[in-house]
């Protein structure tokens, strides 16, 4: 295993071969990508702070997700 920064939210994990850090890992029920996702699917055209102020989720981390395209603002365009 080795140490790495997670790509999403920068905190230093041991990884044996993975970028995201199991706090930010897509699959978890409470993850900052779930929440984002779920609060986005459930609104009409919502913005950054919106988003940043319902979840909890740092602003970064969500144009992340916006820039991976895992999320859009706009509904209709999500994964």
């Amino acid at each position: 295993m080795k140490l790495v920064n997670c790509s999403i939210c920068g905190e230093l994990f041991r990884s044996r071969d993975g970028e995201i850090c199991d706090n930010c890992s897509t699959e978890k029920e409470d993850s900052p990508y779930k929440k984002v996702r779920d609060y986005i699917s459930s609104h009409h055209r919502v913005s950054l702070v919106e988003v940043t102020q319902a979840t909890g989720v740092d602003g970064r981390i969500v144009l992340k997700y916006i820039r991976d395209n895992k999320v859009s603002l706009v509904k209709g365009e999500l994964d």
